[in-house]
Formats: C-alpha cells, sequence, structure tokens
C-alpha cells in the first residue's frame, strides 16, 4: 500500500531511523530478526530499535510517530486492531549479494498474527513470500513510505540492499 501516510510522517520516519543526527537508540545485532540461539539464526548483522515491548512494558520515546504508522494504515483501510504484540524498527547494512534472501523463509511469531511492514527509505532488498512448498510467490520492493499488511502465517525474509541501509519498522 502507498500514499497512505501524509508525507511529514514519512519524512519524519526516514529521518528518525537514518539521520545521524537523530537520537533514536540503536542497538548491534548479528541478526535483526532471531536470536543466536533460535534454529533459523544465520548471521545477517544491522542494528535494532524496540519501541514497543509489552512484556517488559517497556514505550521508546520514539512510540507515538512509529504507532502513527500502524493505527493510520489501519484506520484508512477499516481495520481493527484488537493487540499490538510488539513493535520494533532495524536498518539492515548493504552486502555484496543484492536481493539475496538474508535469512530463511520464516513466520515471527509461533501463533495466527498479522504483521504490518514499513518501508522507511527507497533502497534494494525485496520482501520475499513463499507458500508451504518453500516456493517464491511474491516480491515486494522497498519504497520510502510503502506499508505491506500480511498474514504473520505466511513465511516470508528480506534479501540485501547493495548501495544503502535498508530501513524498515
Amino acid at each position: 500500500h502507498d500514499d497512505i501516510l501524509p508525507l511529514w510522517l514519512i519524512d519524519k520516519i526516514e529521518y528518525t531511523l537514518t539521520n545521524e543526527n537523530s537520537n533514536i537508540f540503536y542497538k548491534y545485532k548479528p541478526s535483526t530478526t532471531f536470536s543466536s540461539n533460535h534454529p533459523n539464526y544465520s548471521f545477517s548483522p544491522g542494528i535494532s530499535h524496540i519501541f514497543f515491548d509489552p512484556t517488559l512494558n517497556y514505550f521508546s520515546p520514539q512510540f507515538n510517530i512509529f504507532m502513527q504508522v500502524l493505527y493510520t494504515f489501519a484506520y484508512k483501510r477499516k481495520i481493527l486492531i484488537e493487540e499490538c504484540y510488539n513493535g520494533r524498527s532495524f536498518l539492515d547494512f548493504p552486502s555484496f549479494k543484492p536481493n539475496e534472501p538474508v535469512l530463511p523463509a520464516h513466520t515471527d511469531l509461533n501463533f495466527p498474527h498479522w504483521v504490518c511492514l514499513y518501508y522507511a527509505n527507497d533502497t534494494e532488498g525485496d520482501t520475499i513470500f513463499f507458500d508451504e512448498n518453500k516456493k517464491e510467490i511474491k516480491r515486494v520492493q522497498p519504497k520510502k513510505g510503502r506499508i505491506i499488511f500480511f498474514d504473520g502465517n505466511i513465511k516470508h525474509t528480506g534479501s540485501s540492499s547493495v548501495n544503502t541501509v535498508r530501513a524498515l519498522v
């Protein structure tokens, strides 16, 4: 979905995530998706910011900016948000393997859920979707301001960018 968010918010999110003068706190991760003890772990370094973690009752100072993505999308598409399990952003570092999967195809949670993925900048690094036989069924190219909303039980992965960081919420 393109053109859902107002331009001022699109620009503010990109600045917050990618500008060196932004006050967002990032944590280095050897993998921005899985911890090292997860079966799908693969070295794919980047930096991550948790803006919402209900298990820790944690809300970052940037919580309101990022939740505007989810709630503006939900309002414009008439979707009821009943519960939010987590919220995070990450920047994947460029790679010399353009558009190759960064991680194995995966689901983020082990129960039924929906995923709202927001691209904060124009870059390479498609999001790739797979069927139950691990066959690629769709690719979505990152575009600043683009939102993809999908059934979280669909296996997916990100691919690498070459020239710039890949910034996602």
